[in-house]
């Protein structure tokens, strides 16, 4: 999940503190990467839809062809990434952004 901050060193001291994440890394730009080893968690001053909070989120998925079939029943199309890409964006029916990766985030 990638959530929008105005202060992300801030916000990582908190989820730090209260669900007992540890720093895996940090971007170039300033965003700052935590996870307990299940779920990573994304803070950065970054948005990448026009509201503050929850920017978008993601799925890792073991099986990318498997994947593609679930999306084909229900009438829409997974593409595969682009060359040097683990993960693809989409939009929910309600236009929410979210990610579909073949590798998560390290």
């Amino acid at each position: 999940m990638v959530i929008q901050t105005e202060a992300p060193e801030r916000a990582v001291e908190f989820y730090k503190s209260i669900f007992e994440l540890r720093e895996i890394g940090n971007a170039s730009d300033g965003s700052l990467r935590l996870s307990d080893g299940d779920i990573t968690l994304e803070l950065t001053k970054k948005q990448s839809i026009e509201k503050p909070g929850i920017q978008y989120f993601g799925f890792q998925v073991k099986d990318w062809s498997q994947a593609k079939s679930r999306f084909k029943e229900i009438g829409l199309e997974l593409p595969e990434p682009e060359p040097g890409k683990t993960e693809v964006q989409l939009n929910d029916p309600e236009g929410n952004l979210f990610s579909v990766s073949k590798k998560g985030w390290q």
